[in-house]
């Protein structure tokens, strides 16, 4: 049996209520638990209670995922910036990373283009490639939080 090609997710939404840090982490173990079995990688940012999160892995693992997301009574306002194949994983080694980032991170991850068409959006993507700003800002936002 052959797997399921990649694919990418990327959405934004709003906490209502607001969670605690705690709650927060709770979440993410949570969702680390249940993409280890589903073979999904990625990241959730937030700021202000308001969240961006990357999706990666199998195409209907994705898509299962996001559709428990969307019916989750806590996200309000979602947005999703880009759906999409994705050739490989940009973060192979994140069950579901966690990073807090400023509010003015968010709003430029936010407002940069996710849906710019790539010739690759791997895990060395670069602007000059064609990979969307909004990704290439995202595994910079991941690095510079690794190396703290």
């Amino acid at each position: 049996m052959s797997e399921s090609p990649l694919h990418m997710l990327v959405y934004l939404s709003a906490l209502q209520p607001r969670l605690t840090e705690p709650e927060l982490e709770a979440l993410v173990h949570d969702s680390r638990t249940r993409n280890t079995a589903a073979g999904i990688t990625g990241v959730l940012l937030h700021a202000d209670g308001d969240v961006i999160q990357y999706l990666e892995g199998p195409e209907p693992a994705v898509r299962a995922t996001f559709g428990r997301i969307a019916r989750d009574p806590r996200h309000r306002s979602i947005v999703v910036a880009v759906d999409t194949a994705l050739p490989a994983r940009v973060f192979p080694r994140w069950l579901m990373g966690h990073l807090q980032v400023t509010r003015s991170q968010f709003l430029a991850l936010e407002s940069a283009d996710w849906r710019a068409a790539a010739a690759r959006r791997g895990p060395e993507a670069t602007p000059a490639d064609g990979t969307p700003p909004g990704l290439v800002l995202l595994r910079s936002f991941a690095e510079n939080a690794r190396s703290r």
